[in-house]
């Protein structure tokens, strides 16, 4: 009889244990797995709740983002990415205007008025200190008028790329902090200002 009791209890823990970690898990470009229930399946979109809030809001994610689906049975559903993979720049976009709309358009076209300025006020002072240094006949006109119009575009376009910088990386926060869902501790991904592949620009880093 005790014995009996004991496998009991034994298979009733085995059972919460299993119940506790009975949660889906969706893989995505992001990397991490996010933990959920699914709820939906559609044509074009998943939908979801984050598993440590099963009551709270209902979460939409294209299934173009989705790479594979592992149920809390062990049922595996997989997808195909669209051309493979798509870019990170098309990732932002999408996250940025499906949930911030007009906010996050004013950032980015306020990012590429600032990138475009702070870029043609370091070529024309680059090409202003250039003139200057190879003129032999004592007049600096030329130069000094350029290097006014190069320090003009970088005192105009700094200040507006740090403040679209500074919008983008504060809609990433939110989304992050309150939109993702359940995610690892681990995962903390930002938008950067600084060097790229093709030079000076906007980096979102995984």
């Amino acid at each position: 009889m005790k014995i009996r009791f004991i496998a009991a209890a034994a298979i009733l823990l085995f059972g919460a244990a299993l119940s506790a970690n009975a949660q889906d898990k969706i893989y995505s470009l992001w990397g991490n797995p996010i933990e959920a229930r699914v709820t939906e399946i559609g044509d074009n979109s998943l939908y979801y709740k984050a598993f440590d809030n099963l009551d709270g809001p209902e979460y939409k994610m294209s299934l173009e983002f989705v790479t594979k689906i592992v149920y809390e049975n062990g049922k595996v559903e997989t997808f195909d990415v669209p051309n493979g993979r798509i870019s990170k720049r098309e990732l932002t976009d999408y996250i940025g205007f499906s949930v911030y709309g007009s906010d996050y358009r004013k950032a980015r076209s306020q990012y590429r008025a600032g990138k475009w300025l702070t870029g043609v006020g370091g070529s024309v002072l680059a090409f202003a200190a250039i003139n200057a240094a190879v003129r032999d006949d004592g007049d600096y006109i030329v130069p000094f008028i350029l290097g006014i119009v190069g320090v003009t575009n970088l005192s105009i376009g700094i200040p507006v790329l740090k403040k679209a910088d500074r919008k983008l990386d504060s809609m990433l926060d939110d989304y992050t902090r309150n939109r993702v869902g359940s995610r690892s501790a681990s995962y903390n991904p930002t938008f950067s200002l600084g060097a790229t592949n093709s030079g000076v620009g906007l980096s979102f880093n995984f």
